[in-house]
Parts: structure tokens; sequence; C-alpha cells
């Protein structure tokens, strides 16, 4: 019986997933504190502090894959963002079947990502302990939140939440996918012109 292989950290889809499961995560943890401070979320500070998780989750999973912050990866960021909007306005658009769409993507990735977690958790493995143990922490988070937000009713019902974390979810996918094709692309671009040039 063939050995199971551990998924490649550095594939472009792996990637992608962790930024989705993290930065849902990383929301996941915000969401119900910036209710505590202020249950109709109307202060700019609430809303600072809860995008935070937009900001924090893309950045741990691109730490976590081994990738350098640097000013490529930066760019690449700023313009995942922009990107990240778009295709956030596309799924609102599409309402009932883009939420579907999300809602899919995300449990398969997150299901995904944690059966790998699991299995490189065990003793004969071990290949990237941190990630693997912030992605269980990451999916511990989200179901404790969702069920937390649920049972309390928050403000205007449990559907602002959901469709908040199924957002973080998208917005981290997209903002990881795009740094990592801008920061390819450099490296790509510098090793021609640097081969190009001897």
């Amino acid at each position: 019986m063939a050995p199971v292989r551990t998924l490649k950290v550095d594939a472009r889809a792996v990637l992608a997933g962790d930024g989705c499961l993290l930065t849902a995560g990383a929301s996941s943890l915000l969401y119900p504190v910036a209710l505590a401070l202020d249950p109709r979320l109307h202060s700019w500070g609430v809303w600072f502090f809860v995008l935070g998780g937009f900001v924090v989750g893309p950045l741990v999973a691109w730490i976590l894959h081994g990738r350098r912050v640097g000013l490529r990866a930066t760019l690449g960021a700023v313009a995942g963002y922009a990107a990240a909007g778009v295709t956030i306005g596309v799924l609102a658009v599409l309402t009932v079947v883009g939420a579907g769409v999300a809602v899919l993507a995300s449990v398969v990735a997150l299901v995904w990502l944690d059966v790998d977690a699991a299995r490189d958790l065990s003793p004969a493995r071990r290949r990237h302990v941190r990630l693997d143990i912030a992605r269980l922490v990451a999916t511990a988070t989200i179901v404790a939140s969702s069920v937390g937000l649920t049972a309390m009713g928050e403000a205007g019902g449990e559907r602002p939440a959901v469709l908040f974390l199924l957002g973080a979810a998208v917005v981290g996918a997209v903002v990881v996918t795009v740094a990592d094709a801008v920061t390819r692309s450099s490296e790509r671009r510098s090793r021609v012109q640097l081969i190009s040039g001897a």
C-alpha cells in the first residue's frame, strides 16, 4: 500500500486554502470580541478591529508557508485586496449562488487542510507542525464562534456573522493567491534578466 502523501506547502492551492482557513479563523476570533465591545458594530474603531482578521489571516498563512514579506509580496497583497473586493462584489450580485459556492469551497478547504494537518501531526510525519496547529486552531475558532454567535442570536441574527466569515475566507484566499502570483512573476522576470544579462 502506497504511503499517504502530505500536501505540498509550496503548492498554490494549499496556500490559497490556508489563506481562506486562517483568515476566517482570525476573523471568527475578532468578530465576537468586537460584538462584545459594541453590539451594533457602529464604531469605526470596532470595524477596524473586526477587519484586522482580514490582514492577520493572509499574513500568518504567508509566513507559515515560508514566504518572505517584502515589497513584492506587499504590492501583491494590495492588488489581492483589490481583487478580493471585486470577487466579493461579484459573489454579492450572484447572492444565493455566490454564497453557496463560497460556502462549499470554504468547507472543502477546511476539511482538506484539517485532514492533512491531523495526518501530519502523527509522530511519523511532523512536516510543518506550526502550520498544522494553526489550521486546527483556526477550525476550532470558526466552529466555536459560529456556535456561540448563533446561540447568542447576535444583533440581526446569525446571517451577518456567517456572511462576514465567508467574506473573510474569500479575501484570505484571493489575497495570498494574487500576492503569490505577483512574487512568482517578479522572481521569474528577475531570473530571465539575470540569465540574459550574463
